[in-house]
């Protein structure tokens, strides 16, 4: 802390001459408000402008920093909820190592919808497919775990971006199915849809999935409710703006000790060796049996 408290003295404090930077912890809480902003402005582009209201979903933190963060910028965006998993800083290697393998190959077409020929789209699927099967073969995955998604992308013609929808075979009225679905996502996700102008099949995709091992998530047992055994000492946290530092002296807890039911009122820090779960003013965090932490306001 004292490096650190050094760093942002020397690049910030002694080297900008703004009020806001006039002591290393403004200049440092003017750093995170940079953070955050950053941050919000991506999951708005993500959802507000899609036409997703973010206030009718949780908001989940991973990654070694997610879970310092995750807080405030619900705050920001009007979130009730955030959930922490466990072992958050190494999320994306459990991911790798528990989820499923994949394999995606691609067809291009590239012509209008109504141009494309469905018996030869039908046996370039099939071949794709046969691709699949051959591979999971080698990876030496049982046939009874594997899986074949079938997909087709799509687009206005001269537009930029395309967008996969499902496709299931080229029975009568495949074609009218396939645009009503790309039309319906395309709706989704932009909020508007061009009827009557050209679309163009642009690739045909199968995934072969293969089912490798499942998530077995921890069983916490029970606590009481207090996180007592859990506290390990408390520091000086700085939360507030860079104009308006609020300075708390705050409670740390071990996450490890925590237990299912345990509730820790913020502000707090709960300390993990891959991650820091910071509880701002206002919020609580209580403990699922999974070790999952779910954050929430208070009302």
């Amino acid at each position: 802390a004292d490096l650190a408290r050094e760093a942002v003295a020397s690049n910030l404090s002694t080297a900008v001459d703004q009020e806001r930077f006039s002591t290393p912890e403004r200049a440092a809480l003017a750093t995170l408000e940079v953070a955050n902003t950053n941050m919000y402005r991506a999951i708005r582009e993500q959802t507000v402008q899609r036409g997703y209201d973010p206030r009718e979903h949780t908001l989940v933190a991973f990654g070694g920093a997610g879970p310092m963060h995750a807080a405030s910028i619900a705050e920001e965006l009007d979130i009730g909820t955030v959930l922490v998993p466990p072992s958050p800083g190494i999320a994306s290697a459990r991911g790798l190592l528990t989820g499923d393998v994949r394999y995606d190959y691609q067809r291009t077409v590239s012509q209008r919808l109504e141009d494309v020929d469905g018996d030869g789209v039908g046996e370039t699927f099939v071949e794709l497919e046969e691709r699949g099967r051959k591979q999971l073969t080698r990876d030496e995955i049982d046939e009874d775990d594997w899986e074949f998604e079938r997909t087709v992308d799509l687009l206005y013609e001269g537009q930029g971006y395309e967008l996969s929808v499902e496709y299931d075979g080229v029975d009568e009225g495949w074609r009218e199915r396939i645009r009503d679905r790309f039309e319906t996502r395309h709706e989704s996700e932009y909020g508007h849809y061009f009827e009557g102008d050209p679309v163009v099949l642009l690739n045909l995709r199968v995934t072969a999935v293969g089912d490798v091992s499942d998530y077995d998530p921890a069983d916490l047992p029970g606590g009481d409710g207090d996180p007592s055994d859990a506290r390990t000492t408390e520091s000086t946290v700085y939360f507030g703006t860079s104009d308006d530092p609020d300075e708390r002296t705050v409670p740390r807890y071990d996450r490890e000790l925590l237990r299912r039911g345990d509730v820790v009122v913020g502000p707090a820090v709960v300390d993990e060796f891959d991650s820091t779960v910071v509880v701002p003013p206002g919020w609580e965090a209580a403990v699922e049996s999974t070790g999952a932490i779910e954050l929430t306001r208070e009302s």
